[in-house]
């Protein structure tokens, strides 16, 4: 049984929602603290008028973070069960009278970002098999992992997919995302990304001064770099907002 935190506007409703995706480190700081990023982002799409729903992977399963794993012995992979956490979180929240139920988007970083990338994929084997009221109407994710993988795989999608990567991350990186939306748009599917210059992983993370992540070794042997890059991350609110008033909107 997973458990979330969930926001939702002032009114009755029926309001669009959005199923949130945190990163490898959990919801929570190791003292316990909000992770700023991920409930900066539920507050201000609530303050949007969406319904937000902040699901928490790890710590029903007694676990808090999973970084600095290296993924391939991470318990929970974001191709199995973080897509059933998202249609979870989907049913959950298509069932609830204060939301449009056709009307509910999925957003992640980074590991949850990767874990989007396999939600919406075409036919994947993590899809319930009846969604009564519909599939994700639209899906976005920051810095995502796992693109080189999707590529390999062939992946495609018919659910307009938006990514945000910094040209400067050096942790999941922006190349790999570039040849994959390349890939699905030469198939038909509705992908785009946007680059921003200069920015590293989690540039959307409030007041963070950029710092190398030590207890992080990548394949290549460097350690990754993080931190706050204030235009980037003003330019990705304003199409984050805009991304899912368009899509989302009756």
């Amino acid at each position: 049984m997973l458990t979330g935190v969930l926001m939702r506007p002032e009114g009755n409703g029926p309001f669009p929602a959005i199923v949130l995706l945190h990163s490898c480190y959990g919801l929570r700081e190791s003292d316990g603290s909000e992770v700023k990023r991920f409930y900066f982002w539920a507050r201000y799409l609530r303050d949007q008028g969406f319904v937000t729903l902040l699901v928490d992977s790890y710590g029903p399963r007694g676990l808090q973070r999973l970084c600095p794993l290296p993924e391939r012995d991470r318990p929970i992979k974001t191709d199995r069960e973080r897509v059933r956490d998202a249609y979870g979180a989907l049913l959950y929240i298509q069932s609830r009278k204060d939301v449009l139920a056709r009307s509910v988007g999925v957003m992640g970083w980074s590991n949850g970002g990767q874990a989007a990338i396999w939600t919406i994929g075409d036919s994947h084997s993590g899809r319930p098999a009846s969604l009564p009221e519909g599939d994700f109407r639209a899906a976005l994710a920051l810095y995502p992992g796992g693109c080189q993988q999707a590529l390999r795989a062939k992946w495609k999608t018919n659910i307009p997919f938006l990514m945000l990567i910094g040209e400067a991350d050096d942790w999941t990186g922006a190349k790999p995302c570039v040849d994959l939306t390349s890939s699905a748009k030469a198939t038909g599917a509705p992908v785009e990304i946007t680059l921003y210059p200069g920015a590293h992983h989690a540039f959307d993370e409030p007041d963070m001064p950029i710092q190398v992540v030590k207890d992080v070794v990548l394949p290549d042997g460097h350690s990754p770099t993080v931190g706050t890059h204030p235009q980037a991350r003003a330019a990705a609110i304003e199409r984050v907002r805009s991304y899912f008033k368009d899509r989302l909107a009756q």
